[in-house]
C-alpha cells in the first residue's frame, strides 16, 4: 500500500468532543469492529486515553472544535471501510458511520505533528513507514476524536514499532519571549495558544508512556532552550528509568542558511526510551569554523524560523539508521 493512503482528509463530522461519555462508548463500539468482537468488552487502554487526558486537553478540543466549521475524517483515500455503529449527539440515537478499517501491516516508524520526513528516509532504508500525522495533510490534533483516532491507529495490535513526536514549538520558544511576540497578542487569544501547545505536549507524552508501557520505542523532539522542558508531563517522563535526553547541534548534521554554506547551530534535544539514537546523536556537537546563521529574520527572501523547523536531510538519514538497528537489530 502507497504512503499515500494514510493521507487525512473529509468526510461526515463525528463530534466526539462534545461528551466525554458518548466518547468512551465511540471508542469501544471503534475498537470491537477494528478487532472483529461483537461483545460487551472494551479495550482498557482505549478508555485510558480519554479518562487521563488532562481536563486542558479535553477543555481546549471543545474551545477548539469552533475554530473550523470543516469536517474531519481519519482518511481520504481509497480504503475499505466498514460500517460502525455510533451514538448521534443530538438524540442519542443509533445510526450507521464509517470508518476505514485499521490497516495491519507492521510499521516501522511514525511521525506525529510532521509531515514526512523521517518516513521518508525510514523507507529508503527498507523500513514500513506510512504514517504521518499533521495538520499539512488535514490531520488536525487540536481535534478531540481526530487524537483519539491517531491512538487507536499506533496502538492498535502494537501496529508501530518507533514513534516520532515533534510537537510544534512556537509558544515555548525562547524566540517569543526575545522578540516581545507575546505582548502583541490579546489575553484571550493567547491563553488558547497556550492551551493549544500545552494539549500537544502532554498528547505526546500520553503516548510515550503508552509506547513503553509495549515495551516500543518513541522520540519526543524540541529546542534545547524551550520551555516545554520544565512542564510537569514532560519531566515526569523523563525521570522515568528507561528515558534518556541527547542533545546535539543542528549544524553537525547540515543545517545551513537557505542557499548558502552558512551553518545554522539550532541546539535541539531529543528525550527517547532508544538507546541508539542517544549513541547516534551525542556525538553532534558543532565543529564549525566560521560563525553561525542566527535564526531570526529573513535570508534569500526565506524566514528563518519556519525554514529551521524542517530536519535537513543529515538528520533524517541519521534518525532513520538508529530507528533500522531498534526495530530490526
Amino acid at each position: 500500500m502507497s504512503f499515500g493512503h494514510y493521507y487525512f482528509g473529509t468526510l461526515s463530522r463525528v463530534d466526539l468532543a462534545r461528551d466525554l461519555t458518548q466518547t468512551i462508548s465511540r471508542l469501544a463500539m471503534m475498537t470491537m469492529a477494528s478487532s472483529g468482537q461483537h461483545g460487551s468488552e472494551t479495550d482498557p487502554d482505549v478508555v485510558m486515553i480519554v479518562s487521563e487526558s488532562p481536563a486542558s486537553m479535553r477543555k481546549q478540543s471543545r474551545k477548539l472544535e469552533s475554530v473550523s466549521s470543516e469536517p474531519w475524517s481519519p482518511f481520504k483515500a481509497n480504503l475499505p471501510v466498514r460500517a460502525e455503529i455510533v451514538i448521534d449527539d443530538d438524540d442519542g440515537m443509533e445510526s450507521e458511520q464509517e470508518w476505514p478499517m485499521i490497516v495491519q501491516e507492521v510499521q516501522h516508524f511514525a511521525e506525529v505533528f510532521s509531515p514526512p520526513r523521517v518516513g521518508v528516509a525510514c523507507r529508503q532504508r527498507g523500513l514500513r513507514a506510512d504514517f504521518s500525522f499533521d495538520l499539512e495533510f488535514g490531520c488536525d490534533l487540536r481535534r478531540f476524536e481526530c487524537r483519539n483516532w491517531v491512538t487507536q491507529t499506533l496502538f492498535h495490535d502494537n501496529l508501530v514499532k518507533f514513534i516520532m513526536f515533534s510537537p510544534p514549538c512556537t509558544m515555548y520558544s525562547q524566540l517569543q519571549v526575545c522578540f516581545r511576540n507575546f505582548e502583541k497578542l490579546s489575553e484571550e487569544e493567547l491563553k488558547i495558544r497556550w492551551e493549544e501547545a500545552h494539549c500537544y505536549v502532554d498528547f505526546c507524552m500520553l503516548q510515550a508512556r503508552r509506547q513503553m508501557q509495549r515495551k516500543l520505542w518513541w522520540a519526543f523532539e524540541h529546542p534545547q532552550r524551550a520551555s516545554s522542558w520544565d512542564r510537569e508531563s514532560v519531566k515526569a517522563v523523563a525521570a522515568m528509568d528507561t528515558v534518556e535526553t541527547v542533545t546535539f547541534h543542528q549544524c553537525a548534521v547540515g543545517l545551513k542558511a537557505p542557499g548558502s554554506t552558512i551553518p545554522i547551530k539550532k541546539p535541539t534535544t531529543f528525550m527517547t526510551n532508544c538507546p541508539a539514537l542517544v549513541r547516534a546523536f551525542r556525538p553532534m556537537v558543532c565543529h564549525c569554523d566560521q560563525p553561525h546563521q542566527p535564526i531570526e529574520g529573513s535570508f534569500n527572501g526565506v524566514p528563518l524560523s519556519k525554514f529551521c523547523q524542517i530536519y535537513p536531510d543529515g538528520l533524517c538519514k541519521l534518525l532513520a539508521k538508529a530507528v533500522d538497528e531498534t526495530v530490526r537489530p
